[in-house]
C-alpha cells in the first residue's frame, strides 16, 4: 500500500516580473514587511509539501540584490474571511518560520521578463497540515533578511496577470505590517481593464486515502541508489515511443501512475535545462503473440488506444543513478521518479476479470528540441510476472490518439531474444471514502455557489425562462425547461425542491408585480442520446451521402485554403448536424483550433458558356466551432494522396482517414428547402499550420459540377486530380437529434402557488452577462394521492432515467409576458446530458409526445459548456425499508458550511540568531576538525576551523549548535570530550 499524492499547481510565468514580499527598514516606521497571499482549493489529503517560485530584483549591472541574504521565509495558511468576498482572514491557522537552510532552492534555468533568475523553493512540512476536501485556503509568504536595513529584494514570481474572469479562484492580495497587520488588499493593475495577479506555487498533499497497487514494475536495484537498466527514448511525435504490458485482475480504476526515467546523457541530480512540458499517457488493448495477421510479427504488442490523458502537473524527484548493463563503464544517468494523480473524471476504468493492457508513456516538448531528451527506464523482466511479454518500441504511431491502432515496432530485448526487458512503472488505485449520506434524498443537484464563504450566497449560473402566460380565448403558449435524473429505488417522490429567479429582478426583498398563480410540474420518459457519429445506413437530408474514397485525395483546407462542395436538399427543415471526412498530410496529426463552416446558395453554370461551372454564390449561414463543439474518430485507412492548390500533388502520402462530427449545432440554425442546391464550405484553423496540414477527403462519386476552392482573385476554382478529372468531397448533411431528451409526459400536477414554500436565498452571478437576479428556493410537499411512483413507469422509459419539468404559470389577465418572468436556475457540472428547453403550444396533458426537433440543449452563451438546472427530490422516510444512500454519482464540491477549528500556538522561545543548515546532499563534505590527544600517534595534526556570522540583534548568545560526522561512521571507543578541543 502506498500513499497517493494530489497537487495544486500554479506554474511560473516568465513574462512577468514577480511581486516584492520581504522585510525592510524605514526611517519613519522602522522594521516593516510586505506579505502576499494567494488561494487554493483542497483536492484531498493533508498538505505535505509547499513549493513556490521567486526571484531577486537585479541592479543596473544585472546582479541580484540579495542584501544581507534571506534568513528565513515565513509561511502561513489562512481561512477565507467569511465577511467579505475573496480575502483571507487576518489571523493565520498555521504558520512557521522556515530557515533558508531548511528550504531546497533550485535554479530552474528560467529568466523572467527582467532577466532575473527564477528559483523554485521546496519545503517539506514536519507535521502535515490537515485540510478539508473542497475547502478553500490562502497561502501567504514573506522573506525575512538577516539585516532588514540591508534587505534581500526578493519577489514572489507571478503565475498570471489578467482580467478577473481569467484568474484562478480569487486574485492575490497583500498587506503591510507591523505594528499590527494592515488590512488585506486585492492587488489590482490599471483601470481599463483592471488586471489581477495569481502567484506561482504548488501545494502537494496526500490523496483520497490509502492507494493500493494495481501493478508494479519498479526499477531493478543495482546497488543502493543505483538501478540496473538503460533508458529508452520515448518522446511524442519523435521517431519512437515505448509501451509495456500489464495484467489487471480487478475492476478498480487506475487513479495514479508512477514511472521512472532519465534525461539521456544527463548525469546531475538537478533538473536538465529543459524538462518535458507534459507527458502523454495512453492505455492500449493487447495483441497476443501469434495473433497479429502479419506472420512476420511474432511478438505481442499493443492493439488500439482505448484511453489517454495528458499530464502537465506531474511531480518528480531524483531517486538515484542508472547503470547501463550494455556499457557499465558509461557515465551513469540521473534517475527520476515521476508521479501523476489522474483527475477523478479521467480515471481509467477497465473491464472486470483478468485482462492484459498496454501502457505507453511519452514526453511532450512544445518548443525546441531538448539536448537531453527523456527516456523511460528499462528493467529486466520478472520471470514470474503475469504480463508475459517484452516491452515494445513503437515506431508508428508515435503520436497516438484515442482509437488509433498500433502499426509497427519491435520488442525490447538484450543481449538475446531470451533476455526480455520491461519498463519501470507502477499503477495504483485509490480507496475512495464514502460520501456522507443525504437523509431521504432520491436525487440532489443543488445550485453551485461561486464562493461558499461569502456572507450572502452567490450562485453560478443564470435562470432559464420556464413559464406560461395563457391568453384568454387562445391556446396556451409555454416555454418549458426540463432536466434528467436517475431513478434510485422504487420509493415515490414525495417532495420537490427547486431554485430559480425572476429575470431582471436584482433588488433583495422586492416582490415582482406579477407572480405565478400555479406551478405545472411533470415527469417524462427518457430517450437516450446517440453516439453523435454517422454510419452507413443512418438518415440524411441530401441527394446521397458522399462517402470517402479510401484511395482518393485529400484537398487542403487549412487556414485560408477554403474548399466547398454542393448538395441537393431532399427534406425541408434545419441543418442540425454536419459530418465530413478528412486526413492529415503525411499522417502527422496536428491540433484543430477552430472549424469555420459556411453555407452558400448556388450559382449554376451558364448553358451558353462551355467554360463555366456552378459555384458558391452568397453566404446564407456561417458559424465557427471550437474544440468541444465537434468530435473526431479514426474511420478507416487506405493509400491516399494530398493536394494543396497551386502545389505539386503528393501521391501515397498517408493512410489514416478520420470522420469529423459537428452535431447539436446551436441557434441560429440554417433552414434548407427541399429541391434547392446549396454549397458547404469549410476552413480549418490549426495550431501549427507550418508543420501540419489537413485535407478534406474526396468521394468516389460526382454530383453536379466539381468541388471548388477559393482562389487568389477572390473567386472559385474547380478541384481536379492530376489527370484533369473533377473531384467531389466526402460529407453528409443530417437533422438527427444527438442528445437525450424528454419524450412522453407520464405524470403532471398543477399546484396552486400558495402551496409552494418560497425562500429568498441569495443572488445569481454569471460573468456579468446576465443580471445578478435575486435567487429563491421553492419547496413543495406532495399529498399522498399526488406522489410520483416512478417504479410504476420504469417500462415507459429507458436506463431508469426520468425528466422533470417545472413551469411557472401566470394569470391569463396578464395578457403578455410578465415584467420579471420566472426562470429555473442553471448550474455547471452537468450530470449526463444537458438540461433542455423547448416551446410548447396547446394543452399539455399526460400522454403528450414531444417532437425532438423542437428541443434545444441548454448551453452557456459564452463558452458553450453544458449546464443542468438545480433541483432535489425527496421520499418520505416511511417508505424506506432499507436505506443505502447512493454514493457514486454526486459529489458537490461547494455544498457545505463547515469551518476549520484549527488553532496555532506561537512562542518566542528558541529564537534563531543565525543559522547555516548542513548540506545533506551527496555533494556535502565534512572538513577534518580533529584535536589530537597525546595518545593518538601521527599523522593526525591538530585542526582549528573557524567560520563567520553576522550579529543581527543585541541579545545574548545562549546556545550553540554544530553539525558534524565521524569519518567512516566509526565512533570513538570513549565518550570523553577533551575540553581543549572545544
Amino acid at each position: 500500500m502506498t500513499l497517493t499524492a494530489n497537487k495544486w499547481l500554479q506554474p511560473p510565468n516568465q513574462e512577468l516580473p514577480g511581486l516584492h514580499c520581504h522585510d525592510y527598514f524605514t526611517l519613519t516606521s522602522g522594521h516593516e514587511w510586505t506579505t502576499i497571499a494567494d488561494d487554493w482549493r483542497c483536492d484531498g489529503g493533508d498538505v505535505t509539501e509547499i513549493h513556490w517560485w521567486g526571484n531577486y530584483e537585479t541592479d543596473a549591472g544585472g546582479n541580484e540584490i540579495r542584501g544581507s541574504e534571506i534568513r528565513h521565509f515565513h509561511l502561513s495558511i489562512h481561512n477565507p474571511d467569511p465577511t467579505v468576498n475573496c480575502l483571507p482572514e487576518q489571523n493565520e491557522i498555521w504558520g512557521i518560520d522556515v530557515p533558508l537552510g531548511d528550504v531546497t532552492v533550485i535554479d530552474t534555468g528560467m529568466l523572467n521578463n527582467e532577466n532575473s533568475k527564477i528559483y523554485r523553493y521546496e519545503y517539506i512540512l514536519t507535521n502535515p497540515f490537515p485540510q478539508e476536501l473542497d475547502r478553500y485556503y490562502w497561502l501567504d509568504i514573506t522573506a525575512f533578511a538577516n539585516d532588514p536595513q540591508d534587505p534581500a529584494r526578493w519577489r514572489w514570481q507571478e503565475s498570471k496577470r489578467d482580467i478577473r474572469a481569467n484568474i484562478t479562484l480569487c486574485p492575490a492580495v497583500k498587506r503591510t505590517e507591523p505594528p499590527v497587520p494592515g488590512p488585506w488588499q486585492t492587488i489590482i493593475w490599471g483601470l481599463d481593464p483592471e488586471r489581477y495577479s495569481d502567484m506561482a506555487f504548488a501545494i502537494l498533499s496526500t490523496g483520497f486515502g490509502p492507494g493500493y497497487v494495481k501493478w508494479s514494475q519498479k526499477p531493478e536495484p543495482y546497488r543502493p541508489k543505483a538501478f540496473d537498466g538503460w533508458n529508452e527514448l520515448s518522446v511524442y511525435t519523435w521517431n519512437q515511443i515505448v509501451a509495456d504490458d500489464w495484467f489487471c485482475d480487478t475492476d478498480n480504476p487506475v487513479t495514479d501512475v508512477h514511472w521512472w526515467g532519465s534525461f539521456l546523457g544527463w548525469s546531475c541530480e538537478d533538473n536538465p535545462p529543459q524538462i518535458p512540458d507534459s507527458f502523454h499517457i495512453a492505455i492500449w488493448t493487447d495483441v497476443p503473440a501469434g495473433a497479429d495477421p502479419n506472420p512476420d510479427v511474432w511478438f505481442s504488442h499493443p492493439g488500439t488506444v482505448i484511453w489517454e490523458t495528458v499530464c502537465n502537473n506531474y511531480a518528480y524527484r531524483f531517486v538515484g543513478w542508472d547503470i547501463d548493463p550494455r556499457d557499465p563503464n558509461a557515465p551513469p544517468e540521473a534517475c527520476f521518479e515521476f508521479d501523476y494523480d489522474i483527475p477523478e473524471a479521467e480515471w481509467f476504468k477497465q473491464k472486470p476479470g483478468g485482462n492484459i493492457y498496454w501502457i505507453s508513456i511519452a514526453a511532450q516538448y512544445t518548443t525546441g528540441t531538448p539536448f537531453y531528451p527523456w527516456g523511460w527506464k528499462t528493467r529486466l523482466r520478472d520471470l514470474n510476472s503475469r504480463a508475459l511479454d517484452d516491452a515494445v518500441r513503437i515506431f508508428n504511431p508515435t503520436d497516438p490518439v484515442l482509437g488509433i491502432p498500433y502499426m509497427f515496432g519491435e520488442p525490447i530485448y538484450w543481449p538475446t531474444r531470451t533476455m526480455s526487458w520491461d519498463m519501470a512503472f507502477e499503477l495504483t488505485t485509490k480507496e475512495i471514502p464514502p460520501k456522507p449520506p443525504m437523509p431521504h434524498l432520491k436525487w440532489s443537484q443543488p445550485p453551485i455557489e461561486v464562493d461558499p464563504n461569502s456572507e450572502i450566497p452567490e450562485y453560478s449560473g443564470w435562470d432559464q425562462p420556464s413559464y406560461a402566460t395563457p391568453i384568454a380565448g387562445t391556446s396556451d403558449t409555454m416555454r418549458i425547461v426540463a432536466d434528467d435524473y436517475r431513478c434510485l429505488g422504487s420509493m415515490p417522490v414525495t417532495s420537490i425542491h427547486w431554485w430559480g429567479s425572476y429575470f431582471g429582478m436584482t433588488q433583495p426583498g422586492m416582490i415582482p408585480p406579477q407572480l405565478p398563480t400555479t406551478w405545472k410540474i411533470g415527469f417524462w420518459s427518457n430517450v437516450p442520446a446517440p453516439d453523435g457519429e454517422w454510419d452507413l445506413g443512418d438518415p440524411h437530408k441530401m441527394h446521397d451521402p458522399q462517402l470517402p474514397d479510401p484511395c482518393g485525395w485529400d484537398l487542403d483546407f487549412t487556414s485560408i485554403n477554403k474548399s466547398g462542395d454542393d448538395w441537393r436538399c431532399t427534406e425541408s427543415g434545419p441543418v442540425r448536424d454536419i459530418h465530413f471526412w478528412y486526413s492529415w498530410r503525411g499522417d502527422v496529426v496536428g491540433t484543430i483550433e477552430a472549424i469555420k463552416v459556411e453555407i452558400y446558395d448556388n450559382v449554376p453554370e451558364d448553358p451558353g458558356d462551355p467554360t463555366s461551372y456552378s459555384h458558391p454564390g452568397t453566404v446564407q449561414w456561417s458559424q465557427d466551432f471550437l474544440p468541444g463543439q465537434f468530435t473526431t474518430r479514426l474511420w478507416g485507412q487506405g493509400d491516399q494522396g494530398f493536394m494543396t492548390a497551386g502545389q505539386t500533388p503528393l501521391t501515397n502520402d498517408h493512410k489514416n482517414i478520420y470522420q469529423c462530427n459537428i452535431v447539436n449545432i446551436p441557434p441560429p440554425l440554417f433552414y434548407q428547402t427541399a429541391g434547392e442546391i446549396y454549397w458547404l464550405v469549410i476552413t480549418i484553423q490549426l495550431r501549427d499550420p507550418l508543420n501540419t496540414r489537413i485535407g478534406w477527403k474526396t468521394t468516389d462519386t460526382l454530383f453536379e459540377d466539381a468541388a471548388v476552392f477559393g482562389n487568389a482573385a477572390g473567386g472559385w476554382s474547380p478541384w481536379t486530380d492530376p489527370d484533369g478529372n473533377s473531384l467531389d468531397l466526402a460529407f453528409v448533411i443530417t437533422d438527427d437529434v444527438s442528445y437525450s431528451y424528454p419524450e412522453k409526459l407520464l405524470w403532471q400536477l398543477d399546484v396552486p402557488a400558495d402551496l409552494v414554500e418560497v425562500e429568498e436565498v441569495g443572488t445569481d452571478f454569471y460573468h456579468n452577462y446576465y443580471p445578478n437576479d435575486v435567487a429563491f428556493q421553492y419547496t413543495l410537499h406532495l399529498n399522498p394521492d399526488e406522489y410520483f411512483w416512478q417504479g410504476d413507469y420504469l417500462e415507459d422509459t429507458t436506463d431508469d432515467i426520468f425528466w422533470l419539468s417545472i413551469v411557472a404559470v401566470y394569470d391569463s389577465a396578464v395578457g403578455t409576458d410578465p415584467e420579471f418572468p420566472w426562470g429555473w436556475k442553471t448550474r455547471p457540472w452537468h450530470w449526463m446530458d444537458d438540461a433542455v428547453t423547448f416551446p410548447f403550444e396547446g394543452p399539455l396533458d399526460p400522454g403528450t409526445v414531444l417532437d425532438p426537433h423542437t428541443i434545444t440543449p441548454i448551453k452557456d452563451p459564452l463558452y458553450f459548456e453544458s449546464f443542468d438546472v438545480a433541483f432535489e427530490l425527496d421520499t418520505d422516510p416511511n417508505y424506506i425499508k432499507w436505506e443505502q444512500p447512493f454514493i457514486g454519482i454526486r459529489r458537490w464540491p461547494h455544498y457545505e458550511d463547515e469551518k476549520s477549528m484549527a488553532t496555532v500556538v506561537t512562542t518566542t522561545e528558541n529564537v534563531i540568531k543565525w543559522a547555516q543548515a548542513p548540506d545533506l546532499t551527496d555533494t556535502g563534505v565534512d572538513v577534518d576538525a580533529t584535536h589530537t590527544p597525546q595518545f593518538v600517534p601521527p599523522p593526525y595534526d591538530p585542526q582549528l576551523l573557524a567560520d563567520d556570522f553576522k550579529c543581527i540583534s543585541a541579545d545574548t548568545i545562549d546556545d550553540i549548535h554544530v553539525y558534524g560526522s565521524w569519518m567512516g561512521d566509526n565512533l570513538p571507543g570513549y565518550d570523553v570530550i577533551d575540553p581543549a578541543a572545544v
